[in-house]
């Protein structure tokens, strides 16, 4: 009688995969991954950028793009700025947010 051992086949060593960016192998198959600041597409083997949408707008404020013009994937900047003397930031802070990981808008 035959012993049958079954093996797996590294599909990220081999190249037999579809993964865009990253691929962990795992026993019968493999999964992909994505860059920091991307997330895997519905087809999970494609990423696309993390983008968390235009920033929410604030009561006698403004938003105010870090660079030339508003960008909202990950890793940019928006600055709040309330109306004075009348209105002030809280919490307290610089009023600095940035596009986080997880698709929201966030304070440094």
């Amino acid at each position: 009688s035959a012993l049958y051992t079954p093996e797996d086949i590294d599909e990220c060593v081999s190249g037999n995969h579809k993964c865009q960016h990253g691929c962990f192998n795992l026993p019968g198959g493999y999964i992909c991954a994505c860059n920091t600041g991307y997330q895997r597409s519905p087809d999970k083997t494609t990423c696309k950028p993390i983008d968390c949408g235009n920033p929410p707008r604030i009561y006698k404020g403004s938003v105010t793009p870090m660079s030339e013009v508003m960008e909202t994937e990950y890793g940019s900047s928006v600055r709040y700025i309330c109306e004075s003397p009348y209105y002030e930031m809280q919490p307290p802070g610089d009023g600095l947010y940035r596009c986080s990981e997880d698709g929201t808008w966030r304070s440094e």
